[in-house]
């Protein structure tokens, strides 16, 4: 796929022949993105992470030189990694510099990220930004939400994935908020398997290593995504990525369990609870042995 002019339409079909015959065409600069691996590219500091490896063998990215990637999220609030192997990338990170408790601000600042060019100076306005530089043997975790551009100097290829993580799903709840609205000018890829893999990791929870912590803020997210996973359709996504499967009555039957251990009544529903405070923040460490109390029943065989 080749970036298009368009912000709303950020791909165009191309043939990989093609993106190397041009490859040093001072007139074409292209990148071809999620090129499928025979082998799963998950680092060894990685290779033990279960909370939610998202269900890919690994994608890699080619670049042609002087590319640059304007600022995007990647798709169903999964987590990013990344790794330099050959070229260089300057990842520059934009964070909101205030009014992180308003999150139809932040769609819209999100949004206005998407258009940078017909926003730069608002953006320089309202946004902090961070440039990283990655070399070859750099690797990069990237949150969920994070708007992030990028610029290819030379000729490079990077490999990466993406995962879920229980400490990030205030943010991947918040990333899947944006892309029911905007999804179509913030993300570069689609996701169909993001509802499945999350109704899974509701259900493992009752059984979840007391050694992992788990956050009120995120915990709240993750139920709403999976209560109500049909609304998280992303903008011109599948109806098949929110279709209802073996686990969807089990992970919600768990998913409002939770809910309710956490605070949530028929007064006081979880909107009211994770719409309100810093939208970035995950919230206070539940206690295990009395979320595990009240999630016993779910246990038995």
């Amino acid at each position: 796929m080749a970036r298009a002019m368009d912000h709303t339409k950020v791909t165009k079909t191309g043939l990989i022949k093609s993106f190397f015959e041009l490859m040093k065409d001072p007139n074409t600069i292209q990148c071809i993105l999620d090129v499928p691996l025979a082998q799963v590219s998950l680092p060894d500091c990685l290779k033990n992470l279960d909370h939610g490896i998202a269900h890919v063998k690994g994608w890699a990215l080619l670049h042609h030189a002087g590319y640059l990637t304007y600022p995007h999220h990647d798709a169903e609030g999964s987590l990013t990694w990344l790794t330099m192997k050959v070229g260089v990338k300057f990842w520059i990170m934009f964070r909101p510099k205030d009014r992180h408790n308003d999150r139809k601000y932040l769609q819209d600042l999100a949004c206005r990220l998407g258009n940078f060019t017909e926003n730069e100076d608002w953006i320089r306005e309202n946004c902090d930004a961070e440039v990283i530089t990655l070399l070859p043997g750099d690797m990069i975790i990237m949150p969920p939400c994070q708007i992030h551009a990028v610029y290819t100097p030379v000729a490079s290829f990077a490999t990466g994935g993406h995962f879920y993580h229980y400490g990030c799903m205030h943010l991947t709840e918040l990333s899947r908020y944006f892309d029911v609205t905007v999804g179509d000018c913030l993300t570069n890829q689609n996701l169909n398997y993001a509802l499945e893999t999350l109704r899974r990791m509701v259900i493992a929870i009752p059984r979840l290593s007391p050694r992992i912590p788990l956050f009120k803020r995120s915990m709240l997210a993750l139920c709403i995504m999976v209560i109500m996973g049909k609304a998280y359709r992303a903008k011109n996504g599948s109806t098949t990525s929110v279709q209802d499967t073996e686990t969807a009555v089990l992970s919600i039957e768990i998913a409002e369990a939770m809910a309710k251990h956490i605070g949530v009544t028929k007064r006081k529903p979880i909107t009211a609870l994770l719409y309100k405070g810093d939208q970035f923040d995950r919230g206070e460490q539940i206690s295990r042995a009395a979320l595990d109390g009240d999630l016993n029943v779910f246990t038995s065989l």
